[in-house]
Order: C-alpha cells, then sequence, then structure tokens
C-alpha cells in the first residue's frame, strides 16, 4: 500500500488589471486560507528574488509554518509557497486544492515547484534501494545540483536530501 500527498507547491499568479500584488492577497488569496485555519503573519520569509512577503501560520493550536506569500519580484507575479504543514490543511477540507486552482487558472497562475512525499507501506521501497537509487543517479535532475545524502541515524542508514537544506 502507498499513501502519496502533495508535500510543497510554489504557484505564481498575475494580479488582474489595475489590482495592485497587497489587493489581490487580500482579496483574493487570504480569504481562502481563512477558510482553511491558515492565517497571515508579518514576520518575514526568506525573500530570495522578491522585496517583500510574509509567512502563512495556522490558525489552531499548532501555529505551524504553513508557508508565504511574496511580491515585487522580477516580474508582477505573486508568489504562493505552501509547505507540506500548508498543503495538509488543503487536503483534509472537502474542496482539496480546488480554490486554489481556479484561482490559478484566473490568474495566469503557474505551478514552478511541486512535490510529492510517497510513504511506501508495503517496505518494497526501503533505504537500501533508495541508497541504491541514488548511487544509479535517479534522483538527479535535469538542472539543479544533484541531491545530497546525509547520515540519518548511527546504524550507517542515508536519508536523502533535497536541493535545499531541507531533509526529505
Amino acid at each position: 500500500m502507498q499513501k502519496s500527498l502533495i508535500d510543497l507547491l510554489k504557484i505564481q499568479m498575475l494580479p488582474g488589471n489595475n489590482q495592485s500584488a497587497i489587493e489581490f492577497i487580500n482579496e483574493m488569496l487570504l480569504p481562502i486560507f481563512k477558510k482553511h485555519g491558515i492565517k497571515q503573519s508579518y514576520r518575514k520569509p526568506n525573500l530570495k528574488y522578491f522585496n517583500q512577503g510574509f509567512l502563512l501560520f495556522a490558525d489552531d493550536e499548532t501555529n505551524a509554518v504553513c508557508g508565504s506569500i511574496k511580491w515585487q519580484g522580477i516580474t508582477e507575479y505573486v508568489q504562493l509557497e505552501l509547505s507540506g504543514n500548508g498543503c495538509y490543511y488543503f487536503t483534509t477540507s472537502d474542496e482539496k486544492f480546488s480554490e486554489l486552482y481556479n484561482l490559478a487558472e484566473n490568474y495566469k497562475g503557474k505551478v514552478i515547484e511541486i512535490d510529492i512525499a510517497v510513504d511506501d507501506f508495503s517496505g518494497k521501497y526501503n533505504l537500501r534501494r533508495m541508497n541504491q537509487d541514488y548511487c544509479a543517479g535517479k534522483f538527479n535532475g535535469s538542472r539543479g545540483s544533484k541531491p545530497c545524502r546525509k547520515l540519518r541515524n548511527d546504524d550507517g542508514a542515508y536519508s536523502h536530501a533535497s536541493r535545499s537544506p531541507n531533509t526529505i
């Protein structure tokens, strides 16, 4: 049995005519997040390629980081980034990602990154198999740097790190 889910989602959308990034965020994005139990924070995310932005947090006792919204970058696009926690709040609702999909369709949305997490409960894809695939170059993308391995625990097992400093 396998269970898969969206673990990271980055979408860029272009606000409509005569609509500023702030108006787009306040009128279009934040109501969707509020509906899914996610609130705005005034803490700054990593703003690489952008001038402004804020983090998104769960509006419950966990107060978990759910992603960020960034704008005023090289282009006029507003970039939404949902972490695994943020994606979880969307997948637990009846609508799932349909509202974001519709919004992206209406505002020239581009999915620029999506990570899919797969849990293999059958044991067919274990750490040994993962290491074999890593050594065979199966995790190497056509662009960007090769993912790096990091020691997972003292028994010599390795886990794989994504292209970012975060481990999988």
